[in-house]
């Protein structure tokens, strides 16, 4: 059974989705012209051609759509704006149908599969449109229950018009409530469902990740990321860095089987210092995630940045921003003369066993027990320098277990994980506290040399060694390793650069943009302008004017003409649209269908119903 379309159901559901979306002047914009096409003489002959062109339109705006929300960033994820702006995109359906001679929209031009079939079914897309101004008003999702209270009354009105004449008023609107209450019931025990599985999901999918806020990590962590050359951060400095600078974004003090780990390093809230310091950089954050470790300079003196009271810190300097936005810029001022002199745990010497057997043999070599901690730290450095190189292809490893000894023992070759651990172990066999730290290192100019870029392959691990009072950064990864990566990049890399660059600059304005939103047509909106009004001009040049109903010609009478005034002023519209009147002998009915003007078909089965009794 097709349901009838009731009086007012679009623009009821316009002006509802105009207010829960807050578009209500696109609303009304939409609602003035099809008020209008019920108001002028002008219409449009839209055959199967002109149709499909509508429909093509409409599908052009829609991947315009997609590709422009997902290639920006906001608060509100593509889906949702994609959502939001449905009414707007499949606006050209509706006004195809509205504006033509009174004929339904044809199946071909929503599925293009249907285009090979010479009569497809034809739909009054009124009705269909009002519904999904409905849906798309929930994109909006306002705090209070005003969507789930307006789609239940638009509900009704439909229903109300489309119901059952045989059961009982009573027992219709007793089903209604029903269903209303089961609905309410549902969505809201759906809502809470969806959160708690939301975090159970986050919960086990950063299992399989690493991951800073768990408190450990594991060799090959850092290595992972090195495979990837995606930007992640964009540095800007007042000043030329003329050596790498390295960001800290974690420290570790514990080890155990081929993992570091966080002890007794609890995050509490921070309110960060606002000095100044001799140098200052600006960090533009890429990461949309629900929190980020802040990726910070050794000699921190101060950081400012749009954070209110959602940054926290543990006793190892690791600084965590909660709730952050899409795109997180901050700014840090920094001394790298000034250092830590926070003092030391026993957690920053101690050993496995395990380790400590394992390590034995080349701590007696080096001769690291007898040497004061400058000495040892300095031929700790000599040692790696000499005999090691940098290497991201190390094979598959012997064993698992064994990728520190492998790495010392026999390959001499490794990654920055190696080096870092190797060395933090190394100097706690010396009674030198060490801690191991994790970040990226800024050494690589963007193409048009207005910053620095970080990407996923400059993920860096270091050292940090407590000497003469104070936390000392110590770096033995050879230092051509982030050249050596570069290497592994396609030839097109200089070209994805700059696609990158503009992709970043597009994803930050429409950040900024967002934070002051304006009211109206967004900017490409306005792009799509000139294609409206060429379309109008080209709709214009090609309308025909419906004839004046009140014409006395006697051939825009039909022969016959039932004595039915509904029915009468039906068919003299018809007429007044330029159709040719019936056959002799043809019904009604069968004269709409060889007309294509099967809209008004429930009209005239109501004629029947008058005329002829019956349902």
């Amino acid at each position: 059974m097709e349901l009838k379309y009731p009086a007012l159901s679009l623009p009821l559901a316009l002006l509802f989705w105009g207010w829960q979306s807050e578009m209500l002047p696109l609303a009304a914009v939409i609602l003035i012209l099809a008020i209008l096409s019920l108001k002028t003489p002008w219409r449009w002959e839209m055959g199967m051609a002109e149709f499909h062109r509508v429909g093509d339109l409409a599908t052009v705006l829609f991947g315009f759509a997609i590709v422009y929300f997902y290639s920006t960033d906001g608060d509100t994820p593509p889906i949702y704006q994609i959502l939001r702006w449905l009414p707007v995109l499949s606006s050209p359906l509706l006004f195809g149908q509205i504006y033509s001679m009174g004929q339904l929209l044809p199946l071909s031009s929503l599925f293009y599969s249907m285009r090979r079939y010479a009569n497809p079914s034809k739909l009054d897309i009124r009705l269909p449109y009002a519904f999904l101004c409905i849906l798309s008003a929930g994109s909006g999702n306002p705090d209070d229950q005003s969507y789930y209270i307006g789609v239940t009354a638009f509900v009704l009105w439909v229903l109300w018009f489309n119901r059952p004449k045989r059961q009982p008023l009573i027992v219709w609107l007793l089903c209604f409530a029903l269903a209303v209450i089961l609905g309410y019931g549902i969505q809201t025990g759906h809502v809470k469902l969806q959160a708690e599985a939301e975090e159970w999901a986050a919960d086990w999918f950063t299992a399989w990740e690493p991951d800073p806020f768990k408190a450990r990590t594991a060799i090959g962590d850092r290595g992972n990321l090195k495979l990837s050359s995606r930007v992640l951060l964009k540095v800007y400095s007042d000043q030329p860095l003329h050596h790498p600078l390295l960001l800290k974004e974690a420290t570790y003090d514990r080890y155990s089987d081929q993992h570091w780990y966080v002890s007794n390093a609890l995050f509490l809230p921070y309110t960060p210092s606002q000095q100044n310091g001799p140098y200052q950089i600006t960090v533009l954050h890429l990461l949309a995630q629900h929190s980020v470790l802040l990726a910070m300079p050794s000699g921190m003196s101060g950081v400012d940045g749009p954070w209110q009271n959602d940054l926290l810190r543990n006793r190892l300097g690791t600084i965590k921003w909660m709730e952050t936005p899409p795109v997180t810029r901050y700014r840090v001022a920094y001394d790298p003369n000034v250092k830590d002199s926070t003092g030391p745990t026993t957690f920053d010497t101690q050993l496995p066993q395990e380790t400590s057997e394992m390590l034995a043999p080349l701590a007696r070599d080096l001769n690291l027990r007898r040497l004061q901690p400058e000495q040892a730290v300095a031929t700790i450095a000599d040692f790696f320098a000499t005999h090691f190189a940098y290497s991201l292809d190390l094979g598959k490893p012997r064993n698992s277990g064994e990728a520190l000894r492998d790495f010392l023992y026999r390959r001499h070759a490794g990654h920055c994980e190696y080096f870092a651990t190797a060395t933090t172990l190394l100097l706690r066999t010396a009674a030198i506290p060490a801690r191991y730290v994790v970040g990226y290192s800024v050494q690589e100019f963007d193409w048009d040399g207005k910053a620095y870029l970080v990407r996923k392959r400059h993920a860096h691990a270091w050292t940090e060694a407590y000497v003469n009072g104070a936390w000392q950064t110590l770096d033995n990864t050879p230092t051509r390793w982030a050249e050596e990566e570069a290497k592994a990049d396609p030839w097109w890399q200089p070209v994805a650069d700059v696609w990158s660059s503009w992709a970043i600059a597009i994803k930050v304005w429409r950040w900024e943009r967002g934070q002051h939103p304006q009211q109206g047509f967004p900017w490409w909106g306005w792009l799509m302008l000139p294609l409206g009004v060429w379309l109008g001009w080209r709709l214009y040049r090609s309308r025909k004017k419906v004839a004046n109903p009140l014409s006395t010609d006697p051939s825009s009478r039909l022969p016959d003409q039932p004595k039915d005034l509904e029915y009468s002023r039906l068919e003299q519209k018809i007429l007044a649209s330029g159709h040719p009147p019936r056959n002799p002998g043809e019904t009604p009915l069968r004269w709409l269908r060889r007309l294509g003007l099967e809209i008004h078909e429930q009209e005239v089965l109501e004629f029947y119903r008058r005329r002829y009794g019956g349902e």
